[in-house]
C-alpha cells in the first residue's frame, strides 16, 4: 500500500513554498488555533506542545502534520469532550490534505448501523456539515454535542474526503455481549483478527483500564467481557481503515485508548497488514503537577510508551467522572 504515498517525498519540498507554509521558528511552533476552548491550564508549560516518543524531543505543529502524513494509516486519539481536541483533529486533517493526501476518515463515534444516513447525507458533498449530525441521529448515541466535532466534518467536506463509521453494529456487539467471540461465525472472527489472542500482559492492562476507567465501580470479573467488546470495537475499526483507505489510506478519530498502540486498532492493523505504516498521536490534557513530557506518555505495563506522539492541551472543566458514574449506580 505505501506506493500510493511515494510521490509525497517528491513533492514535500515543492508543497512547503506552494502553500505558504512558515519557515520561522517562531511561526512554525505557533498554535495552529487562536485560542484554548477549554478552560485549566492553559498557561502550563506543556500545553500546546507537541512529544515524539521515538524521537525524545519536541516537534512543532507542522513537523507533526508531516510526519503523520507519510503513513498509510493515522490514528488521532482524542478525549472526547474536549472541543480543542476536535480542532486540531481538523487542522491535522487540512494539513495532511495539502500533501496531495485523500484519506478515508474514520469516525469511532458512527456506528455501521448508520451507514446509509451518512451516505446518503454526505454524497454528494453538497449539504451543510452543521445537519449531518441530526442526519444520522448523533445524539442518540450519547456522545458529547455534534457542535464541537463539526469543525472535523467541515474540514472532510472542504477537501473531499469520504466519511464511513467505524463502530460495530449493535447485532455484532449484542452477539459478543452475550456469547463471547463464539457468538461470531468463524470466518468472520478470522477476518476481524480476533481469533488471535493479546499477549496476556497486554489482556490484564487492558482489563484493568477498563476497571480503572469505570472508577472500581464493577466487578472485576465483569471486565473479562468488557475487554472482548473493546476489542470487537477496535477490530471493526481496524477493518473500516483498510477496506475504506486500501487505496488512499484513512485516518481514524477515536477515543485515546483504541489508538494505542499496543494493544489498541494498530495492534489489529498489523495483524493483517504488517506493511503498512501505522501512527498515532493522543491528546493529553496535562496535569498541573507535572511539568515533564514524559509524565504524560502513555504507557504499557512494560514501560514502553503506547503513542508515536503526544500533543499536550489544556484541561476541559468536567464533573468528576468517578462522582457522575456514582450517580449512574
Amino acid at each position: 500500500m505505501t506506493h500510493a504515498f511515494m510521490r509525497f517525498c517528491s513533492t514535500a519540498l515543492i508543497l512547503w513554498g506552494a502553500i505558504g507554509l512558515p519557515t520561522n521558528l517562531s511561526a512554525q511552533t505557533k498554535l495552529p488555533i487562536k485560542t484554548w476552548t477549554s478552560e485549566l491550564h492553559r498557561d502550563h508549560p506543556l500545553t500546546g506542545r507537541i512529544w515524539s516518543t521515538k524521537q525524545n524531543t519536541y516537534l512543532t505543529p507542522l513537523e507533526l502534520a508531516e510526519a503523520l502524513a507519510l503513513n498509510d494509516f493515522i490514528l488521532l486519539g482524542e478525549i472526547h469532550d474536549n472541543p480543542d481536541h476536535h480542532r486540531l483533529q481538523a487542522w491535522l486533517i487540512s494539513s495532511i490534505a495539502l500533501y496531495d493526501r485523500r484519506p478515508a476518515i474514520i469516525w469511532e463515534m458512527i456506528s455501521l448501523d448508520q451507514s446509509s444516513a451518512l451516505e446518503a447525507y454526505t454524497n454528494p458533498y453538497e449539504a451543510p456539515m452543521a445537519g449531518l449530525g441530526g442526519a444520522i441521529q448523533w445524539s442518540t448515541r450519547g456522545w458529547p454535542d455534534w457542535e464541537i466535532y463539526l469543525p472535523i466534518a467541515e474540514t472532510a467536506f472542504r477537501y473531499k474526503l469520504r466519511m464511513f463509521p467505524g463502530d460495530v453494529s449493535r447485532e455484532e456487539m449484542q452477539l459478543v455481549r452475550d456469547k463471547g467471540f463464539q457468538g461470531l461465525e468463524t470466518e468472520r472472527r478470522k477476518s476481524l483478527g480476533i481469533s488471535q489472542k493479546l499477549e496476556r500482559g497486554l489482556m490484564k492492562d487492558l482489563q484493568t483500564a477498563l476497571y480503572e476507567s469505570h472508577c472500581r465501580m464493577i466487578p472485576q470479573k465483569a471486565t473479562a467481557k468488557m475487554a472482548s467488546m473493546q476489542r470487537l470495537r477496535d477490530a471493526v475499526m481496524a477493518e473500516q481503515m483498510i477496506t475504506t483507505g486500501n487505496r488512499t489510506g484513512a485516518v481514524l478519530i477515536a477515543g485515546a485508548g483504541h489508538t494505542r498502540q499496543d494493544r489498541g486498532v494498530p495492534w489489529y492493523l498489523r495483524q493483517r497488514l504488517p506493511d503498512a505504516t501505522i501512527a498515532s498521536l493522543t491528546m493529553v490534557e496535562v496535569i498541573g503537577s507535572m511539568t515533564e513530557a514524559k509524565d504524560h506518555v502513555p504507557e504499557s505495563s512494560s514501560g514502553k510508551a503506547a503513542a508515536d506522539y503526544v500533543w499536550f492541551t489544556a484541561r476541559t472543566k468536567r464533573e468528576d467522572p468517578c462522582l457522575a458514574f456514582q450517580k449512574k449506580k
